[in-house]
């Protein structure tokens, strides 16, 4: 499955500053179990970077978030891979795969993007100030996806059960291949 992952917000708090004796260190705190979030991620998936801070260019991410985080969690950012977009985000995602989004704010039209793909359930919007042990819910266990192919009257759709961190489904009219069956269901 491919992950997709914005920055601020998400993985470092922009909220929760550092104080050094008497001042505030402009320095971005990173998420509570980030570097065990991104090792179980890039064991298990695809990941890439889905941020204003790569458009096309994983150095220009791993760079911003050098400032804020350990050279070990830096050593897994820089395995993470480029995405290219120009007006929306979800511009970069193949909308006919399974994926999770990880963001704090998707747009209007991400959001609608997503409705209109049926794959609003594959967006996990993350509050570091509300729930800071969000990514910890992926960590027990690898996210999981089953797809199925159900074929009704010839016609064949892509059923997707995720079942980590809820229970959720999307599904998509299948547009490769002929369709031979009037019923079935078949896993792939």
């Amino acid at each position: 499955m491919k992950i997709y992952l914005d920055i601020d917000d998400t993985l470092i708090n922009n909220n929760n500053y550092e104080m050094d004796e008497q001042y505030i260190i402009s320095k971005p705190k990173p998420a509570k179990y980030l570097k065990e979030f991104l090792e179980c991620m890039l064991k298990n998936h695809d990941v890439y970077w889905l941020t204003t801070h790569c458009l096309g260019d994983a150095s220009t991410a791993v760079s911003y978030m050098a400032n804020s985080v350990s050279d070990e969690i830096v050593g897994l950012i820089k395995k993470i891979k480029p995405t290219k977009w120009n007006l929306t985000k979800s511009e970069a995602i193949n909308m006919y795969e399974d994926f999770l989004w990880f963001d704090d704010d998707p747009t209007l039209e991400d959001i609608e993007n997503l409705k209109k793909h049926n794959k609003l359930d594959s967006l996990i919007t993350v509050n570091l100030d509300e729930n800071p042990d969000i990514l910890s819910e992926f960590l027990d266990q690898p996210v999981s996806c089953r797809g199925y192919v159900v074929d009704i009257f010839k016609k064949s759709y892509m059923l997707h059960i995720w079942t980590k961190p809820k229970i959720s489904f999307g599904w998509h009219r299948k547009t490769d291949g002929p369709n031979k069956k009037i019923f079935g269901v078949q896993r792939y």
